[in-house]
């Protein structure tokens, strides 16, 4: 064979940085006189098989190339060649680009749909922020407005010129563009005409902002020194000395209706009359609770103990800002939202990703165990387990065309989730389990992919869009949710106020505060979910931070069950057992209560949950803490002796465990309600309770870690979970503890969280180290 033998470069090089391969060997016999005949080509992998990525042929011995972020992580193969690539490694080199250096690339004002700008704005019209960035995934943008004072028309003067505005935008999507819709208010006006000399324009200009990135600020955009009015509005009215001094405090969050300081209402940028905001908007009547129409950042971040104070702030200052227009306007209505919120978002109530599609042809022609035993290599339709959790595919369309489910989905080879022979295409998975529904259009248009769920409440399909959007407008707020947007925290919060409204769930909310009512509200936010005990217990929390049994508005009918604290909470979110054990092996058995170590002759006395360190732990019930200690071999160990055994039996009933492994796992002793019992929590990094402190279930405790000998520089960190019916069980061996997991939520263990940390050994100081984990599938042995 006559040709390139093989080529030299990194196999992952940084997203948007030049990288250079090189021609490093030749075939036998290959003698190249002029390298200008050796060609490059870059492609990636579609359907199984590699497909050419276009741009401008680059030809030479050495070659640069530069990695846009929307290849981040994706594989795909350079090669060089003479006459014809063979399309494989070696001689090509497979990638798979990283992220490089955070950098804010370009910051413009556009107009209020997104476009550039064609007609100077006016004040009571919005204009558009869009943000480039490059390897910022998951950041924050910072963003603030200026006008500008100076005589310069370029640079930033902070001393010189006026902010008017300032708020921040999350990078979610991956060609990591960013959008920030802003409503010129009247008050932004005045402000800008305190200057010396102010004529017919202002001029505006936007900065963007983020830790370690150089600021980037926009051209200077003229705005019309005029106020779009309402046809309905009146006509401005002199103003006396006293009012041309006084100025409306700037609002911090966008967009925002301000009372305009010149006596009329602001006008929307789609052209319809706006509802006067009052200087005062939470007013209450005599008997009515005062706390029904505003949300406090005391209260939220009660419920969502791990969200940052920007984005508590940010939730609560649009929350306020709408409620009333839209009906969530009663401490009841409040909880039952928030709890809903509470298990789509999080502890961190940041939005969900956009909806992952990342299934296995066999899940999408009919079902396919998603955790399980006794792994099977596949190379027609991909590896499978043998037995386990099976979970049906959720869309029809793939279970009518099979044929096509064989083409775009998932097919493992050497373990669940590897994608060993082909990778999800998730985008066209989405175009046909979406396409005509939903108020979606056909499969070419799209819409399935653009409108996949996303955001606070997983807006799923065009439909939704058109609900949102036709509600805030019905309800006078100023506002236009896109597929990009929405996973803002302000856009966020107020479409899924919005989608709460248009779907009738303040009138569901009303109703009352049983089990009932909050299955039913469930039902039409997520039908065919299996969270409907979470969203349950969120609810009992909810309840108790919003003190609803305190409102006027919301008191239960006589006949009505009370619901008291001391509700189950699982002790970490989202709890999974572990997948790896302490040798980087695949096997969840080790991490069971029973004898499921040594070849099944070693006894583990609890549940080892996954929790990296720093994870937040709970308190799974009402309790008093009757141990809190460094610990020795165990580590910093917690322990609460729990008030109410009747709580945890009927937890045992609402779960229904049955043994998820065949040998070595245990039930464990059962429990009576006379039982003294306590939870044990070990191998914490961080304990935040002291001995007779009383917690509430889902009262953080401390944060998770790899404390005491037996956890530290293991690549499974996990919190040691035990049930025992008396205080310090060691040497009782099992008379005295039952198995943990027949009280929790347990998710699958097969996430890529877990196939991401096993590659590093953790410590007890906090730091990590890289390794090479064995990776054998030991889950049948």
């Amino acid at each position: 064979m006559r040709g390139i033998s093989s080529i030299s470069g990194t196999a992952t090089p940084l997203v948007g940085q030049e990288t250079f391969y090189e021609v490093s060997g030749l075939y036998p016999g290959t003698v190249i006189s002029d390298y200008n005949s050796v060609k490059w080509k870059v492609f990636r992998k579609s359907n199984g098989a590699w497909v050419e990525l276009q741009g401008t042929l680059k030809t030479g011995k050495k070659v640069s190339f530069s990695f846009p972020q929307k290849w981040y992580g994706q594989e795909l193969l350079i090669e060089a060649f003479l006459s014809n690539p063979e399309k494989k490694a070696p001689p090509g080199i497979i990638i798979r680009p990283v992220l490089g250096p955070k950098s804010i690339k370009s910051i413009e004002i556009r107009d209020a749909n997104g476009n550039p700008i064609t007609q100077k704005p006016k004040y009571g019209q919005a204009i558009t922020a869009r943000v480039t960035t490059e390897n910022m995934m998951g950041e924050t943008i910072q963003l603030s407005l200026w006008e500008r004072d100076t005589i310069s028309s370029t640079g930033h003067d902070p001393n010189g010129n006026t902010k008017l505005w300032n708020g921040s935008v999350k990078v979610t999507e991956s060609n990591g563009i960013v959008t920030q819709r802003i409503m010129l208010s009247p008050a932004m006006m005045q402000e800008a005409n305190k200057s010396w000399f102010e004529g017919g324009e202002h001029e505006y200009y936007m900065l963007a902002q983020a830790t370690n990135t150089a600021t980037k600020f926009s051209v200077t955009t003229q705005v019309k020194n005029e106020i779009v009015l309402s046809p309905n509005a009146p006509a401005p009215a002199s103003q006396t000395p006293a009012q041309q001094t006084a100025t409306p405090p700037l609002q911090a969050q966008a967009p925002v209706q301000v009372q305009n300081g010149l006596g009329t209402p602001e006008m929307p940028a789609t052209g319809q009359t706006a509802a006067t905001v009052q200087e005062n908007p939470i007013e209450t009547e005599e008997g009515t609770c005062p706390r029904c129409k505003v949300l406090t950042k005391e209260e939220l971040k009660l419920i969502f103990s791990g969200a940052s104070d920007t984005t508590i702030d940010e939730v609560v200052s649009a929350f306020n800002e709408v409620n009333v227009q839209l009906g969530i306007d009663t401490c009841q209505k409040k909880a039952h939202f928030f709890a809903q919120i509470r298990e789509e978002s999080g502890t961190t109530l940041t939005p969900h990703e956009a909806e992952s599609l990342n299934y296995s042809v066999r899940r999408l022609k009919a079902s396919d165990f998603v955790s399980g035993t006794g792994w099977v290599r596949d190379a027609v339709e991909g590896g499978h387990y043998q037995s386990g959790v099976s979970k049906r595919g959720p869309f029809q369309y793939f279970r009518d065309h099979p044929d096509e489910a064989l083409l775009y989905g998932r097919k493992d080879l050497d373990r669940y989730l590897d994608g060993g022979i082909q990778r999800a295409n998730q985008e066209a998975i989405a175009n046909r389990a979406y396409a005509n529904r939903n108020g979606n259009g056909d499969i070419a248009s799209g819409d399935g992919w653009k409108y996949r769920g996303r955001g606070h409440i997983q807006l799923t399909g065009k439909d939704k869009y058109d609900l949102v959007n036709n509600r805030l407008t019905a309800k006078g707020v100023d506002l236009t949710i896109t597929s990009t947007n929405v996973n803002n925290n302000s856009e966020g919060i107020k479409a899924s106020m919005a989608y709460w409204d248009a779907s009738g769930l303040n009138e569901k909310s009303a109703e009352g505060n049983e089990d009932s009512h909050v299955n039913a509200i469930t039902a039409i936010i997520n039908l065919h979910t299996d969270s409907y005990a979470h969203r349950r217990t969120h609810f009992g929390n909810t309840y108790r931070h919003f003190r609803v049994a305190e409102c006027s508005k919301d008191e239960k009918k006589e006949e009505a069950t009370v619901v008291e604290p001391g509700v189950w909470h699982d002790p970490v979110d989202s709890p999974q057992r572990t997948k790896y054990n302490s040798n980087g092996n695949i096997k969840p058995v080790s991490g069971a209560y029973g004898d499921v170590r040594n070849s099944y002759t070693k006894y583990h006395s609890g549940l080892d949950l996954f929790a990296l360190p720093g994870t937040t732990v709970y308190a799974c019930l009402k309790g008093k803490v009757v141990e809190s200690t460094p610990g020795n071999t165990a580590g910093q160990t917690i322990r609460i002796k729990i008030d109410n055994v009747k709580d945890l039996l009927t937890q045992k009933d609402a779960v229904n465990y049955s043994l998820e492994f065949s040998q070595g796992e245990e039930m464990g002793i059962d429990i009576a309600e006379t039982d003294d019992v306590y939870l044990i929590y070990m191998h914490l990094s961080q304990r935040d309770v002291e001995v007779n402190e009383t917690v509430e279930p889902g009262d953080a405790i401390g944060l998770s870690g790899v404390s005491g000998t037996i956890a530290n520089n293991i690549p499974s960190p996990h919190l040691h979970l035990e049930i025992a019916t008396v205080q310090n069980a060691f040497g009782t061996g099992k008379t005295k503890r039952t198995n943990p997991a027949r009280f929790i939520n347990l998710n699958s263990y097969d996430t890529t969280e877990q196939d991401d940390s096993v590659k590093f050994k953790y410590h007890q100081d906090g730091t990590k180290t890289a390794w090479n984990p064995p990776l054998a599938d030991q889950s049948a042995l």
